[in-house]
């Protein structure tokens, strides 16, 4: 991955913060980068000298079986063998040690892509990919949650998507994310260990499979019945078996094993399952226990974001599971399995251990693992909050967007221009004039991105923002739908009347509806439009910006003292348009739309 160097001009707040961040991060890579040269040298060389110890002790297991008496063969295999278990341990040490590196150097690649304002290619969240609003890029396979997501579970995928989707529903609950965040930077370290903990699993965490499996009964209904069948008929027939043995009773040997073995092997079927199902949560729980172990030392730090892990080490629970399990896995092996369970309830008493483990823990693990999901949330904002923005809005009872020096996130750093602007009654609507390509679009997103990461309560992209609790409504990228047959101007009007509606039921709005009514012709689109306008402008609950070309429909605000005129313009230097990207008041007193032509070649008179 390749980083280009930034150019750093005085366009937004966060300039010097981002340069200082990324410049430490490419630091830690090639520092990260040496130090796994190093132990992956270490790891080849380990790896070698295992194998040739392996080799060499079985020759020497050849030696002293073919020559039991030479007790010097004896004594090297003896002396060789605890050198090469520690050469196994080591190995898988270093492995684990190299494949941590690995994932520390991804984190550290992925946030310095990201504080150049650049986002990750990630495949969108099923669930919610048709929930994907193209105006503002929140979901998607290049948006902010792509920018924002460090989760290691889907469940806790689904709900950062859904949390930046809806948004959260009361104040209360965006006070308490914030506390969460600023808790967590205090230990960033531990927050990010943590989430890279999550990522060492092998297969990806899904904690509703996890769910369903807990539900479901590890035995078969049969299995109570036939496990006292067993303990009874099991220790009758070891001692027929002793007692015939001794000579105590006359009769073939082979006749109680016989018998066990017929009853035995005909109650099988009531645990064939058991591996299965048992395998089944035990290897879906063991992608957590590297994250479990690791928060366990730290409660300090998880006590209220994991209140469940206190005073019990989930880590080991899920050690004796993986024990049980183990046992259940001769199953793997037929003959294996057929003689052991023929000759004793092998089977029946570690599924009734794994099923017994099950019904104990089921409770507090589930409670944990939704515990976990939060967690994951709240990590993934503190990563965010690290590296992109520091910058937690206020939110109070008052309808008001008052921001300081916003810019949009998914623009590059080194081309991002920040703005401000203040909606609280007078005005309650912009009218956005302006040349084409003068970042009217860009601002009006930057302002609907920001509102909504304050609603999922994140961090946002300005110096300062005070807001209230209000979703936002856009009309900027609308589409024509052949299979709903839906023409573009008519499902802008759709769009309209959606934000009308809801003003109208009372529900605070911030609205962004992009060069109103284009679909249609200059007549119609201004009369449409001051109608639009004035209707919004008697609804206390509407705040909101309208962009549009139509400079006719900039005279509506000198009847409104609830609308404004605000414009981008460009200038021209050496026939060279020239943007500054900075809002103004007023309506925009130039055009660019025939220079622009002109510049491409077109023939446009003069």
């Amino acid at each position: 991955m390749e980083y280009s160097s930034f150019d750093f001009s005085e366009k937004y707040p966060d300039q010097t913060f981002h340069h200082n961040l990324w410049t430490k991060s490419l630091h830690r890579q090639s520092r990260i980068s040496k130090t796994l040269t190093s132990y992956h040298k270490k790891l080849e060389s380990n790896r070698n000298q295992r194998l040739a110890l392996g080799l060499l002790l079985v020759v020497i297991g050849v030696v002293v079986a073919a020559r039991p008496q030479s007790q010097e063969w004896g004594l090297a295999f003896l002396v060789l063998l605890p050198v090469f278990i520690w050469k196994i341990i080591k190995t898988n040490r270093l492995h684990r040690f190299t494949a941590q590196l690995n994932l520390l150097l991804t984190f550290y690649q992925r946030q310095t892509h990201k504080i150049q304002g650049g986002v990750l290619n990630l495949e969108p969240i099923k669930p919610l990919e048709n929930l994907h609003n193209p105006d503002l890029n929140i979901l998607g396979a290049h948006s902010i949650f792509s920018q924002l997501d460090e989760t290691f579970s889907l469940e806790a995928s689904q709900k950062l998507a859904s949390r930046l989707n809806n948004g959260l529903s009361t104040l209360q609950e965006i006070h308490c994310s914030h506390e969460k965040i600023q808790h967590l930077n205090r230990y960033f370290p531990v927050a990010r260990r943590f989430l890279i903990e999550g990522h060492s699993a092998e297969e990806p965490i899904l904690l509703s499979d996890l769910e369903q499996v807990f539900n479901h009964s590890i035995i078969t209904p049969g299995y109570k019945w036939n496990m006292m069948a067993h303990a009874v008929l099991f220790p009758g027939y070891l001692i027929v078996f002793f007692m015939i043995g001794y000579g105590k009773i006359q009769a073939p040997l082979a006749l109680p094993i016989a018998v066990y073995a017929a009853f035995a092997l005909s109650s099988l079927k009531c645990v064939l399952a058991s591996f299965r199902q048992g395998e089944i949560l035990e290897r879906s729980l063991t992608g957590l226990i590297p994250v479990f172990s690791f928060a366990e030392k730290r409660t300090q730090v998880f006590a209220k974001d994991l209140p469940t892990l206190k005073n019990k080490s989930f880590s080991k629970t899920l050690s004796h599971l993986k024990h049980y399990v183990s046992f259940l896995s001769i199953q793997s092996h037929a003959l294996a399995y057929l003689v052991v369970n023929a000759l004793c309830p092998w089977t029946f008493v570690f599924s009734g251990l794994t099923e017994m483990w099950r019904k104990k823990n089921k409770t507090q693990f589930l409670k944990l693992l939704k515990e976990m999901t939060e967690t994951e949330v709240s990590a993934s904002l503190t990563v965010y909050y690290h590296y992109q923005t520091q910058t937690l809005p206020e939110l109070g009872n008052s309808f008001v967007l008052n921001i300081e020096d916003a810019y949009h996130p998914l623009i590059s750093r080194d081309q991002v221009v920040a703005n401000s602007l203040k909606l609280d009654g007078h005005p309650a609507i912009i009218l956005l004039t302006g040349s084409n390509m003068s970042g009217k679009s860009t601002f009006m997103r930057t302002l609907a991105v920001n509102q909504t990461l304050a609603m999922a309560g994140a961090p946002v992209f300005a110096k300062k923002m005070l807001t209230t609790l209000a979703p936002v409504i856009s009309c900027m990228q609308i589409k024509d739908s052949l299979e709903m047959g839906y023409s573009y101007f008519y499902a802008e009007v759709r769009k309209v009347k959606q934000i009308l509606q809801q003003v109208s039921e009372g529900k605070r709005t911030f609205f962004f509806i992009d060069e109103i009514f284009k679909g249609t012709n200059n007549r119609e689109r201004l009369i449409g439009s001051q109608a639009v306008i004035q209707k919004l402008s008697e609804y206390p609950e509407a705040r909101g910006i309208i962009s549009t070309h139509d400079l006719e429909l900039a005279q509506v605000a000198g009847h409104q003292t609830q609308v404004a005129n605000y414009h981008f313009r460009d200038d021209i230097n050496k026939s060279e348009l020239i943007f500054s990207y900075k809002i103004q008041k007023g309506p925009c007193p130039t055009t660019n739309a025939i220079k622009i032509m002109k510049s491409e070649g077109l023939p446009i008179p003069e």
